[in-house]
Parts: structure tokens; C-alpha cells; sequence
């Protein structure tokens, strides 16, 4: 059926800015309360670098950056683990680590675990 053909049935035509006055106003959003903003970290104080230091071409005795050991480091250390069986692991790093020819430079921990590893 259509609507014009009810009997009771009114067109309505009313704006739409009235509708929307009619309306109920909606109350304000409520906000979450304000919150103290984080500080940022304490970092640590670095030593100043000297100014007038001498250039030089001595290298620090200990390394701060960790180097990984090459697989051909890895098989020279387990071949004279292999042809030395009576040192201990604690020798047998102090032993690559004071090598004048090229210094190897890894903990116990990680030799035990090499050979766990190939085994």
C-alpha cells in the first residue's frame, strides 16, 4: 500500500534544524582526570673527552664491544682442546687470550659450549 492511500496517515514535513533542537542535549563528555607526565630517564654521566689529548695508536687494553669468535677460530681452539686433553678450560682460554699472535678472546662458558655443541 502506499502512504497516501491510508486514510489516517499525515505526511510530515518539518525541517530538519527543528528536529534537531527538539532533541535532547546531550551532557558534556566526562574527560579522564589529568595525569603527571613521566620524566625521562636518569642517564649516566659520560667522562668529557679531553680536548688536548696527543694522538696516539695505542689500543685499550680491554675491549668494550663483544667480537664474536670466527668458525676457523672456533676449530683452531677445539683442535688444541682435542691435542691437550688434560687442561683445564679455565688454561685453555687463558692460553688463547695471552697468544702474542693473535689473540683469541672468549669465556669458559662459551669454549664448554662449543664443545657440547659438536659433539
Amino acid at each position: 500500500m502506499r502512504p497516501d492511500t491510508i486514510p489516517n496517515m499525515k505526511k510530515i514535513r518539518t525541517p530538519l534544524s527543528s528536529i534537531l533542537s527538539a532533541m535532547p542535549k546531550s551532557e558534556p563528555t566526562k574527560s579522564r582526570k589529568p595525569r603527571e607526565k613521566p620524566t625521562p630517564y636518569q642517564r649516566k654521566p659520560r667522562e668529557p673527552k679531553q680536548k688536548d689529548a696527543p694522538k696516539t695508536s695505542a689500543k685499550p687494553a680491554v675491549q668494550s664491544i663483544r667480537q664474536n669468535l670466527t668458525l676457523s677460530d672456533w676449530l683452531v681452539v677445539l683442535k688444541f682442546v682435542d691435542e691437550h686433553p688434560l687442561l683445564h678450560q679455565t688454561d685453555v682460554v687463558q692460553h688463547f687470550k695471552t697468544k702474542t699472535d693473535g689473540a683469541l678472546h672468549f669465556t669458559q662458558s662459551s669454549l664448554s659450549r662449543a664443545i657440547h655443541k659438536r659433539s
